[in-house]
């Protein structure tokens, strides 16, 4: 779904998000980058079809298309999960990177 369906929807900018910010590179000597953070929890599947209805590319998908994907994207998750109904909970787990850099002290 979100590089297949919604290929050519996303802004230009989601490449940044793609690679991680990983081609950015921090005007600082004392820099770290952190990418071993990641958010896990629990949601129902018909919540987690709500978040996928959220992104921006699904809107843009939307106004350029008439047929909705998310009810197919559903029922394929359905029958994948072996899930009998929406309101049965799925797990995930978002990945989280930071990139910190402290400006150097000036010294007079």
């Amino acid at each position: 779904f979100y590089q297949g369906t919604l290929d050519g929807y996303w802004s230009d900018r989601r490449r940044y998000i793609d690679n991680l910010y990983r081609h950015i590179t921090l005007p600082y000597s004392d820099q770290i980058r952190i990418d071993s953070i990641s958010i896990d929890g629990e949601m129902s599947l018909d919540n987690y079809i709500g978040y996928l209805s959220s992104w921006s590319a699904y809107r843009n998908y939307l106004k350029k298309n008439s047929e909705d994907p998310l009810p197919d994207v559903k029922a394929r998750m359905l029958q994948a999960l072996q899930q009998a109904s929406g309101n049965d909970t799925i797990q995930y787990t978002f990945p989280i990177f930071m990139l910190l850099g402290r400006k150097p002290s000036s010294t007079n």
